[in-house]
């Protein structure tokens, strides 16, 4: 289930990350897929935090949205963002 939910956010993150790249210049439908795409990931990364807050107690939701923001942060440049960030996510169940 963790494997799906960072595969959407990492499809998610590179939607944005593209979207970002147009800058001003957007068009009022360019602007309302980034603001899709935002709401998604940011629903992704809520959904997730639940579910490691589950598989792992000693940390709490808002504990492990944070991380996955940190780690989104980290990873949206990277050239291959799934093999940057999924690593991040897997170990944050043992955190």
């Amino acid at each position: 289930m963790l494997i799906k939910m960072g595969f959407v956010g990492a499809v998610l993150a590179f939607s944005l990350s593209a979207c970002g790249d147009k800058g001003p210049s957007m068009s009022g439908k360019d602007s309302a897929a980034a603001q899709e795409a935002i709401r998604s990931l940011s629903a992704t990364v809520v959904e997730t935090a639940g579910s490691l807050a589950v598989l792992n107690p000693k940390h709490d939701k808002q504990y492990f949205v944070d991380r996955q923001t940190q780690s989104i942060k980290e990873c949206i440049n990277a050239s291959d963002f799934e093999s940057c960030y999924k690593p991040k996510l897997d170990a944050m169940r043992y955190e």
